[in-house]
């Protein structure tokens, strides 16, 4: 038998997708621009340990902290704050003034938001769906939304990489966010 998981859960799928997609385009793209201003191997790798750092240090105080507060204003926050740094880094990069400590802060920054965009996804998911559809939707927002980050987001950058100027990769995390942060306050979800 079919279960529907329903319109509230399509929306967060469809935000945590575009938002992981976004993810994905960064995750390949940061290094990708560091190659550009650096031939030095450990300092390109340096933003991909930037990035994924934030996991390390603030996956447990991003728990408390979704626990604690409106879910939903979490994911919106979150992705508006992504937006708002990779815009910025857009600038940057079309004024000539990026450099590699710029590059690992951004990705810090997007590290950290990434943390409580994803707690605050996976835990309001019991609010929106009933009980004996959660293993499905768990299953659903969880796979679609690693492999859109790995594998989409990922080829997605590269190819867009070579074939655009420095400032490419800065703006489909900064165009992913917004249709992601649209899909999340668009909603009518539990603020738990």
């Amino acid at each position: 038998m079919r279960t529907r998981l329903g319109p509230d859960f399509a929306k967060l799928w469809t935000a945590s997708t575009v938002s992981n997609l976004g993810d994905g385009v960064t995750l390949v793209a940061g290094p990708l621009l560091a190659a550009s201003l650096t031939r030095d191997p450990l300092l390109v790798a340096a933003l991909t340990f930037a990035q994924r750092l934030p996991w390390l240090l603030f996956s447990l105080l991003s728990g408390a902290l979704v626990d604690r507060l409106d879910r939903r204003r979490v994911m919106v926050s979150a992705d508006l704050f992504r937006a708002v740094v990779i815009g910025l880094l857009g600038v940057v990069v079309l004024l000539d003034a990026a450099s590699i400590p710029l590059l690992c802060t951004t990705l810090f920054l997007l590290g950290t938001a990434e943390t409580l965009f994803d707690t605050a996804s996976i835990s309001i998911l019991p609010a929106m769906v009933p009980k004996a559809s959660l293993t499905k939707a768990n299953g659903r927002l969880l796979g679609r939304s690693s492999s859109r980050r790995f594998q989409a987001g990922s080829g997605c950058s590269g190819r867009r990489e070579w074939s655009a100027p420095r400032s490419a990769p800065t703006s489909p995390k900064g165009c992913a966010g917004w249709p992601a942060t649209s899909c999340c306050g668009s909603s009518a979800w539990p603020s738990a």
